[in-house]
Order: C-alpha cells, then structure tokens, then sequence
C-alpha cells in the first residue's frame, strides 16, 4: 500500500511538473491547528496555475506540526480547483492529493515513522483591493494510518 501510494505520488508530481515550467508561481504561508492531537502547526506553500482558464491549481505545501515529544512533518501534493471566477470578490475551492507524513519521536528508543496518505479540502481566500495579497483559510482531512483534521490560515503573496 504505501509503495503504491509514493509511485502515485511520484506520478503526480512528473505529470505536473510539465506545467509547471511555464507557471505563474505564489509563495504563502499558513499556520493553524492539527487536531487530534490538538497542536499549533506553521508550513509553507507553493501555488501554480496549471491550466489556461487559471481555475485548476497545483499547491505542494509543507507544514510543521509542534508535538510535545516529537516531530511531525506533512508533504503534500494537492491539486485544487477553484469554482468561482477571478472577477468574484472571493476565491472558493476544493482539492485533494498525496501526502507524507513524517514522525520523529525525540526518544531515541522509539523508531522513526513515515505513512502515506491522501488529503481533501477546501478553502476560502478573500482578495485586498490593490494587493496580490490574498488570505484565507482552509480546513483539510489527511486519510492515513493516522487521519487527522487540520485548520489552517494563511496568506499568498
């Protein structure tokens, strides 16, 4: 299960990357809450158009999840949609794609893990008259060995 997932995940990325040589690329930053456990959680964003009517998105993102004795790092490679127009006053859209999930426990006796998984969300981003600026929020379900919910603000430069 877990190699298939990373060949899909490797199979994402080559497809995409086609596109992305000629993208318009976003950086942001987010920072939120992993639920379950219920822990601050900061990352970092990629966002590129990958198609002419500049609705369909690919957004590989890392985030940092802050555990009392260990580590947890979420790669993703999400792929979103948006369903409202650039002319609209918000932006409003839904994804999903792999994810890597990796936990470094600060106790040396206990093994290091990495699990594989897919994430689905949403999210609502608001434009500043003016700016390219653009926050928003975005709620996201990651299905692995251990799903969690997540709930992220964030800013796209």
């Amino acid at each position: 299960m877990k190699t298939k997932a990373m060949l899909l995940s490797i199979f994402c990325l080559c497809l995409l990357l086609t596109s992305i040589a000629q993208a318009e690329i976003k950086p942001g930053v987010r920072a939120g809450s992993y639920f379950d456990p219920n822990k601050a959680a900061i990352g970092g964003e990629l966002l590129m158009n990958i198609n002419d009517d500049h609705t369909l998105f690919f957004n590989p993102n890392v985030e940092y999840v802050f555990l009392d004795h260990a580590d947890l790092w979420s790669f993703n490679f999400d792929v979103h949609y948006d369903l409202l127009r650039a002319s609209e006053p918000v932006y409003f859209w839904v994804g999903g794609g792999p994810a890597i999930l990796y936990r470094n426990p600060d106790n040396d006796l206990l093994r290091s893990d990495t699990d594989f998984g897919a994430n689905i969300f949403a999210g609502l981003g608001f434009k500043i008259r003016g700016s390219s600026l653009v926050p928003y929020i975005q709620p996201k379900y990651t299905f692995a060995d251990n799903s969690r919910f997540s709930l992220a603000f964030g800013l796209r430069f």
